[in-house]
């Protein structure tokens, strides 16, 4: 006989990255400028959610970066947005994407969209 062999299993949840954009946008009509800042606000925190974003869907991978080329994608093909004056990470202004730890996915914070 071996013995009694026990085996315990944790299951810690990931831990999240926070990311925030700021941006300036021109919108296609001056007059829906409100709308077009709640679209932005919207396909953001929808891209960047942890488990239904990402470009197809499917959500973030485990130390999956967030780079600003794919921020600039997102708020360009935003209905409304005639084109993205800047955009940049505030918690990291000049850097070209935000790094996410190996056990760790990116998520949303608040973002602030302005109108030019």
């Amino acid at each position: 006989t071996l013995g009694n062999i026990i085996t315990d299993i944790y299951a810690i949840g990931p831990d999240f990255v926070e990311v925030r954009i700021e941006a300036t946008v021109v919108p296609k009509k001056p007059q829906e400028a409100s709308l077009v800042i709640r679209r932005v606000a919207v396909a953001l925190e929808n891209f960047l959610h942890p488990l239904t974003g990402g470009e197809n869907g499917q959500g973030w991978g485990f130390g999956r970066s967030v780079f600003l080329s794919e921020i600039f994608a997102v708020i360009e093909r935003t209905e409304g947005v005639d084109h993205v004056e800047s955009a940049f990470f505030p918690d990291a202004p000049l850097a070209n994407s935000i790094a996410v730890p190996e056990n760790s996915l990116a998520a949303s914070g608040n973002h602030l969209i302005q109108i030019l």
